[in-house]
């Protein structure tokens, strides 16, 4: 005999039992785990997401509010001349 344990107990590198009694129990923890995970990742990205959108809009409306209120001090690019209904300019 080469071995004192059964052939279903292989070692893996991550010192888990193949075959071995919670396998399943254990395989089902680390695939929660890695759901719960990758929950968390889509939570805080959703939250960055929703910060910047927030900040974006703000930054929206702070400017159409600042432009709407501002009295505009552009030139004319056209002068217009009235004419005096009896010919001459004004």
């Amino acid at each position: 005999m080469l071995t004192d344990s059964p052939a279903t107990d292989v070692t893996r590198s991550d010192n888990l039992v193949i075959g071995g009694p919670g396998e399943r129990i254990r395989r089902l923890e680390r695939r929660r785990r890695l759901v719960r995970e990758e929950l968390m990742a889509i939570a805080v990205l959703l939250v960055f997401l929703a910060a910047t959108v927030a900040v974006l809009a703000t930054q929206w409306l702070a400017s159409g509010a600042a432009a709407s209120a501002a009295p505009s001090h552009q030139s004319p690019s056209v002068v217009h001349l009235y004419l005096d209904p009896h010919g001459g300019a004004t």
